[in-house]
This record gives structure tokens, C-alpha cells and sequence, in this order.
């Protein structure tokens, strides 16, 4: 019997790569713009579930098959009520954290600094909440907070004057500058 992969195991093995895995992957994610999250997320797990997939999705089991990712125990099943974390407000469970219900600062645009200091997940992180953005937006939805649909920073540093973003309406990931205005989804590590 095939144990189901879930987003934490998947987020779990990514962020266990080595980072020319990652970079593998990610150059993967980006030459493949015409699949959708969808596509791409249930290539992955179904690879790691050990099913056979068509031929046009063989980069992708190309990867898994070289990259150091290891499919760790599936962990207790996460209880997906939004909580107050840490007093900040109501955030909803997503892969091992939280993501904050709406968008911080009331909505206002922010530089990356004030972003960083907010709490932006990782670059790396984001990558994998695209992944999951579909039952991500279904849980923000049913528990009243704002859908990912924008244009937001990650903590990530590209150089000294530019950061990483990423539009999730599109899966698009780049680089802005550090000045430029931009929306922030807060971040929380677990309990």
C-alpha cells in the first residue's frame, strides 16, 4: 500500500535538498510556465508515490531522481483551525507554519526592509506555497481571510539593491528593487 505524500512532506523534502538540487528544481519550475501549479505539484507527488506518469513530465522525475530529496515520515494530521500566533493575528496552518489570514499592514504596500521585518517567507518557501496555493486560497476563503492573488516579497536578497518576489496569480518569480512597494504575507513558525 502507498503511503499519500502531503504538502509537509513535500515542503519537508525540498527544503531538505541541497541547494543545486534546488536550483535544479527551480530552473525546472520556471522552463515549464505552460504547466499549472496543479500539473506540476501532482507530478511530484505522484512520483514519490511511486505511480507512472506520461513521458511529458519526465524533467520533473528526472529531478526527484537525482536531487538528495528524501520523503521524510508523514507527520500527525495538522488540526487546520486559524489561531492567533505570537499575538500578531489570525493566521491559518499551511505546511508545518502559519500564513498570515490577510495581507500585513492593513493592506498598505510596503519596501522589502519592512517586509523582511514582517515575517516574508523564504523564496524557497514560496516556491512550495505555490505548490499549494489552490487548498491554500480554499482554506483562507472558508476561514474568511484574503486569497493569494497578488505580487509579494520573500526574504530572500538577491543583491545589495534587489530581492526576490513572487505573483501568485501567475506562479512568476523575480527580482525588484529593495525601494519598490509591494505586498507582505506574514509568516510564523509552528508551535
Amino acid at each position: 500500500m502507498k503511503k499519500e505524500i502531503t504538502p509537509e512532506a513535500l515542503f519537508a523534502a525540498y527544503q531538505n535538498a541541497d541547494e543545486k538540487d534546488k536550483e535544479k528544481f527551480r530552473e525546472l519550475f520556471n522552463a515549464n510556465r505552460q504547466l499549472t501549479e496543479e500539473d506540476i505539484k501532482e507530478s511530484l507527488i505522484k512520483f514519490l508515490n511511486g505511480e507512472d506518469l506520461p513521458f511529458d513530465e519526465k524533467p520533473f522525475i528526472d529531478w526527484v531522481n537525482k536531487a538528495s530529496v528524501t520523503v521524510p515520515p508523514l507527520p500527525e494530521p495538522l488540526d487546520l483551525k486559524p489561531r492567533y500566533v505570537e499575538g500578531n493575528g489570525i493566521y491559518v496552518p499551511v505546511v508545518g507554519k502559519y500564513l498570515a489570514m490577510q495581507d500585513s499592514f492593513n493592506g498598505a504596500e510596503v519596501n522589502w526592509d519592512k517586509a523582511v521585518k514582517e515575517g516574508a517567507p523564504s523564496r524557497d518557501e514560496w516556491y512550495i506555497i505555490l505548490f499549494f496555493k489552490d487548498e491554500i486560497n480554499r482554506l483562507l476563503r472558508e476561514n474568511g481571510g484574503e486569497e493569494l492573488d497578488k505580487w509579494y516579497w520573500t526574504s530572500t536578497e538577491g543583491s545589495e539593491y534587489g530581492a526576490w518576489v513572487v505573483r501568485a496569480s501567475s506562479g512568476y518569480v523575480g527580482s525588484y528593487g529593495k525601494g519598490v512597494q509591494g505586498s507582505v504575507r506574514a509568516w510564523a513558525a509552528s508551535k
